[in-house]
């Protein structure tokens, strides 16, 4: 569901554009006979008045037929969030 877009300048020209979010994770100790595991990230946000809260996201990954879901809850200002399940393919 798209939540926010944003606007690029690309050389002169604006355009309304998605907003992107980049999951960067290391996965370790994953061999071809069990495709699954539990996952934990950790990152920043920088908020309006430039101090930096931290969030964590914690859950299980699964790797079907190429495809990686992830199913996540995360934390953030001594909140948790409800579970979301993302299904991502390359």
């Amino acid at each position: 569901e798209l939540k926010e877009t944003e606007e690029v300048d690309d050389c002169g020209s604006i355009e309304t554009v998605n907003k992107l979010i980049e999951i960067e994770a290391d996965l370790e100790d994953i061999t071809s006979a069990s495709l699954t595991g539990d996952i934990e990230f950790v990152g920043e946000l920088e908020q309006d008045n430039g101090a930096i809260k931290e969030f964590v996201y914690k859950g299980a990954f699964v790797i079907v037929n190429g495809k990686l879901e992830l199913a996540l809850t995360g934390e953030y200002d001594d909140e948790e969030t409800d579970e979301v399940v993302l299904e991502l393919e390359k």
